[in-house]
């Protein structure tokens, strides 16, 4: 009933787009350009590919904000379609799973939306059912290295043969710990290479 005006340059939105305009967007936001970044993630001893599509700022975290939290996909198929996304030789994209009882409460998981924005553009399909979270965790955003890796640990379980390559989906990668645990479990259960992709990634950090 109202018009919506972009955050950015206050111009009204069409009906495609939500909180910034397709130029707000492609003149702010930054492409990492990191290829595979595996060996620059502190916990990444089971994956074998890491990509980040946008470094982590204040536009993407508006999007990011309302894809966690509204469940709105319009501003990341933006974000998605303002990058080029790299070649991916994958069977299958699995979401990371939230805890039930999370995902309950959330009405949705905003990786699995993720998920199906990336599926249209890479031609991969998705299956949300291989991998489970078995433990509610507590955010991992200031916990440090150590207590980021004890805190993922032993915490999926994939009840069924996964496909050979598999490509996991996140909103945001930083050390890598709940992706590296994830990787685990799928190779225990069979997977022969997984990697992960998110739609973006603070600056690196090592340690």
């Amino acid at each position: 009933m109202f018009p919506q005006f972009c955050e950015g340059c206050n111009i009204p939105l069409i009906e495609t787009h939500r909180l910034y305009c397709q130029e707000c967007i492609q003149i702010n936001i930054r492409n990492t350009k990191l290829g595979n970044w595996k060996s620059e993630l502190t916990h990444g001893y089971h994956i074998d590919a890491a990509y980040s599509l946008l470094w982590y700022g204040d536009i993407v975290h508006e999007c990011v904000h309302a894809l966690k939290y509204l469940g709105s996909i319009i501003p990341v198929g933006q974000l998605v379609d303002a990058v080029t996304l790299p070649i991916i030789d994958a069977d299958i994209l699995v979401p990371i799973p939230l805890y039930h009882s999370r995902q309950r409460e959330r009405g949705y998981n905003q990786a699995e939306v993720l998920a199906m924005v990336l599926s249209d553009r890479l031609d991969i399909p998705v299956n949300s059912k291989i991998l489970y979270r078995t433990q509610w965790t507590s955010s991992q955003t200031k916990l440090d290295n150590i207590q980021r890796k004890e805190n993922m640990a032993k915490k999926f379980m994939c009840p069924v043969e996964p496909p050979l390559k598999v490509l996991l989906v996140d909103d945001v990668l930083t050390t890598g710990a709940t992706a590296d645990s994830c990787a685990q479990t799928l190779k225990i259960a069979g997977a022969t290479w997984v990697g992960v992709i998110t739609l973006a990634t603070p600056p690196l950090i090592k340690g």
